[in-house]
């Protein structure tokens, strides 16, 4: 599936910021560039295609993938993180794109459906072992999703 390789979440990121910048554009004199009808068949598209990812989110991750083959709390694991944060740069900056266009039902469906991967994420950049750096691109990654929500990490207790 595209959305399972960087080029094909690039691309998809790109068609969710064009048709967000069109959605919300306006003419020079302030009239709006999309007519209702325009914006109406954005928002079924938009609608469709979220129930199609719906249970593909967790499968982007490149780290899920990877992560799969070690048991979770192994040095294995640890190490193999270091390496697939990188990696899930990407798919963190093209759910922030995807969400820009998203109303609340779909951005909680979005949070409950990627709620195990924020946590793990957050818990494992609190644990020791990992290097200051490692810990501020754990966060980051999820930032970038949260903050297009009007949310951010520090709000999320941790236990």
């Amino acid at each position: 599936m595209c959305c399972e390789q960087q080029p094909g979440l690039a691309l998809l990121e790109h068609f969710f910021t064009e048709a967000s910048t069109l959605a919300h554009a306006t003419t020079p004199t302030g009239e709006p560039i999309a007519t209702q009808d325009d914006l109406q068949t954005w928002r079924m598209l938009y609608a469709k295609l979220s129930d199609i990812l719906e249970p593909l989110w967790l499968s982007i991750f490149p780290s899920t993938r990877v992560l799969h083959a070690f048991p979770p709390d192994s040095p294995e694991y640890a190490e193999a993180t270091k390496t697939t944060d990188a990696y899930d740069q990407h798919v963190w900056r093209f759910l922030a794109a995807f969400a820009l266009e998203g109303n609340a039902e779909q951005h909680t469906k979005l949070v409950r459906e990627l709620r195990g991967k924020i946590m793990s994420n957050l818990k494992m950049a609190g644990r020791m072992g990992l290097d200051e750096r490692e810990r501020i691109r754990k966060v980051r990654n999820v930032n970038l999703f949260l903050n297009t929500l009007g949310l951010d990490s520090s709000q999320i207790p941790l236990q």
